[in-house]
């Protein structure tokens, strides 16, 4: 069992995905990442989402809608539970499905989060379809292992790399949005 770190759920449990291939994200990089993003009365989509920790815990800090993408059958089962557990049914939509085919039609939301199996690639398309859609309003926020590679030369996002051991944080924007 995971628990959530912050805010009006702080301390309950979130029930995890029985698959040893499920890897979740730290409570320490959990707590980074909203330290620095702010989720308040915001639509989040928790991609890749496995239990849903990242998700509920949005909610837990005050976002209004969660969407959860995932394509096990085992994940959506367990979002679910966990929704049900922690009462917030209605503040979430859970997508079962591709993250190739769902990402580029999910409508608009302020924060997305995805956290892709390492080591599979998965990071070049996310990032491609990032900046081909105009999906997110404030920023997209990607889970990344140090050892993989991908490339950073995109025509519409800049982004900000944080490292937490061997975990990298890329926070990305639209270029349009700043001045360089």
């Amino acid at each position: 069992m995971l628990k959530i770190t912050a805010g009006k759920f702080k301390g309950r449990p979130i029930k995890t995905v029985a698959n040893f291939r499920t890897r979740y994200t730290t409570s320490l990089v959990r707590k980074a990442i909203f330290d620095m993003v702010n989720v308040e009365d915001k639509v989040f989509a928790d991609v890749f989402a496995g239990s849903g920790i990242m998700g509920f815990e949005a909610l837990s800090r005050g976002a209004r809608k969660v969407i959860f993408l995932d394509v096990s059958e085992r994940s959506i089962r367990t979002i679910r539970y966990n929704a049900l557990k922690l009462g917030v049914e209605e503040s979430c939509i859970i997508v079962r499905g591709d993250f190739r085919r769902k990402l580029p039609m999910m409508e608009e939301v302020d924060v997305l989060f995805a956290d892709p199996p390492f080591e599979h690639n998965m990071v070049r398309e996310i990032l491609k379809i990032l900046d081909a859609n105009e999906m997110f309003r404030d920023c997209a926020v990607i889970e990344v292992s140090k050892h993989e590679k991908y490339d950073l030369t995109l025509n519409n996002l800049l982004v900000e790399k944080r490292s937490y051991g061997d975990i990298e944080i890329l926070i990305c924007r639209r270029s349009s949005f700043h001045t360089i």
